[in-house]
C-alpha cells in the first residue's frame, strides 16, 4: 500500500507540468485513418487475471477528442486517475467502440495450454478476438508488440484489406494508449476484488509476491492460489517448496 502511494505521488508531480501547459498528452498529429489499438495488462504480474483491452477509433475527430481529454500511455498515469481517465475514454468514443477481455487466472491457464503453453500465441489469439469483434470500418490494427513473433500470429488471420502495424512504444498512437488505459483500469478492479476474495491485498507485479502467495497457500491450499495467480510462473515452486517444510 505505501509503495501504490509513493507511486502514485510520483507520477502525479511527474504528469504535472503537461496538465498545466494545457496541450494533448500524446504530441503525435492524430492520424484520421480508422483503426483499432490494442494493449494488455497483467501479462507479467503473478497475481491477477491476463486483461486485454481494444479501442476502435473511427477519424480524426474521434482522435483529437481522446486526446484532448489527456489519454495517454497508462504507466504515467497513478492509478486513481487511470480508472477515472477511462471512464473518460469510454464516454468519449461510446462503449460500441471498445472491448475488454479478462482471462481470470483459471480460465488463462486452460487456455495457455491450449496455446501450446505459449503465453504470447495466447495473446494473439485474443487480440484478434477483439478485432473480429471491432473490425467494422476498420483500415489499421495496430499492437504494442508483445512478443518478436506477433506480426506472424497475428498477420495471416486479418483480412487482407487491413494494415497491421505491430512495434514497440505504439502508445504513441491515441488508439493503442486509450487500450493501455482501459485495460490497466480493468486489472487494477480485478485486483481488487480477488483481494477482497481472500482478505488482505494481493501485490502487484513480479517480485515481493511470495509472502502473500504462501500466506494464499496457506489458508487457502493451492487450489485457492490457483485461482488467483498465474501458477504456471516460477514463483510458484518455492511457494510450494516453502508451504510443504512447514506442514502447510
Amino acid at each position: 500500500m505505501l509503495l501504490d502511494m509513493l507511486e502514485n505521488w510520483r507520477l502525479t508531480r511527474a504528469n504535472a507540468g503537461t496538465a498545466r501547459s494545457r496541450r494533448p498528452a500524446i504530441q503525435v498529429e492524430p492520424d484520421g485513418t480508422p483503426r483499432v489499438g490494442t494493449d494488455e495488462a497483467g501479462k507479467g504480474d503473478y497475481f491477477g487475471p491476463l486483461v486485454v483491452a481494444g479501442v476502435r477509433v473511427l477519424g480524426e475527430r474521434a482522435a483529437r477528442e481522446l486526446q484532448e481529454i489527456g489519454t495517454r500511455d497508462s504507466k504515467t498515469l497513478s492509478n486513481p486517475a487511470a480508472i477515472d481517465l477511462a471512464g473518460r475514454i469510454t464516454k468519449s468514443i461510446g462503449s460500441e467502440n471498445t472491448r475488454v477481455v479478462v482471462l481470470h487466472p483459471r480460465e488463462y491457464e486452460t487456455r495457455r495450454r491450449a496455446a501450446d503453453n505459449n503465453v504470447n500465441k495466447l495473446l494473439a489469439e485474443v487480440n484478434v478476438q477483439i478485432f473480429g469483434e471491432l473490425k467494422d470500418e476498420v483500415k489499421v490494427f495496430v499492437l504494442d508488440e508483445f512478443g518478436k513473433a506477433a506480426s506472424s500470429y497475428v498477420g495471416p488471420q486479418l483480412p487482407s484489406n487491413v494494415r497491421l502495424v505491430v512495434r514497440p512504444g505504439a502508445e504513441d498512437d491515441v488508439a493503442v494508449a486509450a487500450a493501455s488505459i482501459l485495460g490497466r483500469a480493468r486489472y487494477l478492479r480485478e485486483m481488487d476484488a480477488l483481494s477482497e476474495k481472500v482478505g488482505f491485498e494481493l501485490p502487484r507485479g513480479s517480485t515481493r509476491v511470495l509472502e502473500a502467495a504462501r500466506r494464499v497457500v496457506k489458508e487457502r491450499g493451492f487450489e485457492g492460489l490457483a485461482e488467483v495467480a498465474k501458477v504456471h510462473f516460477g514463483t510458484t515452486a518455492p511457494v510450494l517448496g516453502a508451504s510443504k517444510k512447514t506442514g502447510g
